[in-house]
């Protein structure tokens, strides 16, 4: 396939690099760049552990809006759809040589698009920030109530206790280090994955004639339309996957597709892991967050599970608020002058008080009257559907010509069909809920 002065090997291909005309490799070689160490399993563990957040509390429920084999279907049209398009980026972000989403979409198509890129990155981000609440509001009440009848802890005011230790880790621009509250992230997920199993296989033990879920079920056409961005959000992982890239010692889209590849399986074997055990044992009473179809005692397993992701999102807050924060001022910038300066943006002290404190209040009050966090992962899934399949799409139509009713051009166009729908759907139906739970 030919391209605006450089050849390139399709996707899949042995050994996809694109060349210019002086045969050299598009993407430019930076000073330490002998200092990347990512490879293959590294780099799809690091992915797999970004991708794989608090929206697996919500993929039993969504399992059981669309039954069982069309769950799995679902899954692997998401995780496949999630692997295309990223490796669409991952070649537009090789050839202009950015190692960014935002400015790989400002060199390959306009400040336009770079600024839509921007505004749906600030969404999602600002959604999981919502969500993160949702999540502290459903996993700690419990746990209070176990111990305690005190009417003081209701859901409201242990949201607003939380936001006594969310909003100081938010102020400052910098962090020394985050590796703890990596790791207690990763531990956490790693111990919901195994509640969930464990707590499934012990109903199956216990009461061995239970019956089981079918296989197939009808279901409304909207609970399944609201179901579908649920697992999309789950996948969802774009905005890392060019920083993973350009930190791979092998920088070739080939080897990325590796990387893209390994992710996918990781994450979708522990999802549909997840959603199959979680529906099994609590069938059509399965809710919207896993953790609350266990009974409120003080259950030894259950409790450490609620309290290890109540710590790990309070902890991990700041690394969904600074990229949110970043972005906002990112598009001030674009706003202003045209574009984002070389040197790190410097804000006073005060600023960065005031910022904090408006977006994480505004992202607390709505969690208080959003309380289903399906709501919240269905919104951002199907917003993010933007930047995750329909923009690399077509950057990629616009960056490299391909040929008409080609297998790869055939693929390109039902992914965008497929983003468009389930953006425009998931949207559509998350506000029909909304609208009904207060009518």
């Amino acid at each position: 396939m030919v391209m605006d002065g450089a050849s390139e090997v399709p996707i899949g291909g042995k050994d996809l690099v694109s060349i210019n005309d002086e045969g050299s490799p598009l993407l430019p070689h930076h000073e330490g760049q002998n200092q990347r160490t990512g490879n293959m399993w590294s780099s799809s563990v690091n992915l797999a552990c970004a991708t794989i957040g608090t929206g697996i509390l919500a993929l039993p429920f969504a399992l059981k809006n669309i039954g069982i084999l069309p769950g799995i279907f679902v899954f692997l049209v998401v995780g496949f759809e999630t692997f295309f398009t990223n490796a669409l980026l991952v070649r537009c972000a090789f050839k202009v040589g950015k190692n960014s989403y935002q400015e790989a979409a400002l060199r390959s198509c306009g400040l336009w698009v770079s600024n839509i890129v921007a505004i749906i990155t600030l969404l999602g981000q600002f959604g999981s920030m919502v969500g993160a609440f949702v999540v502290i509001g459903g996993v700690v009440p419990p746990v209070i109530n176990s111990i305690t009848s005190n009417s003081f802890f209701t859901r409201t005011n242990i949201l607003l206790l939380s936001l006594c230790i969310v909003l100081p880790l938010t102020i400052p621009r910098k962090i020394n280090s985050m590796r703890f509250t990596s790791f207690l992230a990763v531990l956490s997920h790693a111990y919901m994955v195994f509640l969930v199993v464990f707590k499934s296989i012990q109903y199956l033990i216990d009461t061995p004639h239970a019956p089981l879920p079918p296989l197939t079920h009808q279901a409304s056409a909207l609970t399944v339309i609201q179901s579908i961005p649920i697992i999309a959000f789950a996948f969802g992982c774009t905005t890392q996957v060019v920083p993973v890239f350009y930190e791979l010692k092998d920088r070739r889209p080939v080897a990325m597709d590796r990387v893209l590849s390994l992710e996918v399986v990781l994450a979708g074997l522990v999802y549909i892991a997840v959603s199959i055990m979680g529906y099994i044992q609590f069938g059509m009473d399965t809710a919207s967050n896993i953790f609350t179809n266990y009974p409120n005692d003080l259950d030894v397993w259950v409790t450490i599970g609620r309290l290890l992701i109540a710590l790990a999102v309070c902890l991990g807050f700041p690394v969904v608020f600074w990229p949110c924060r970043n972005t906002l001022e990112q598009i001030y910038l674009y706003a202003r002058y045209g574009e984002i300066p070389e040197e790190e943006i410097s804000t006073p002290f005060w600023l960065n008080v005031v910022e904090a404190s408006v977006l994480v209040t505004v992202s607390l009050v709505l969690a208080i009257f959003i309380p289903d966090i399906n709501v919240v992962f269905g919104f951002v899934g199907s917003t993010t559907m933007i930047i995750g399949i329909i923009i690399p799409c077509a950057m990629y139509l616009r960056m490299f010509p391909t040929k008409r009713l080609s297998p790869l051009y055939i693929t390109i166009i039902l992914s965008l069909l497929i983003g468009v729908f389930i953006t425009v759907t998931g949207v559509a139906s998350s506000i029909i809920v909304q609208v009904q739970a207060h009518s």
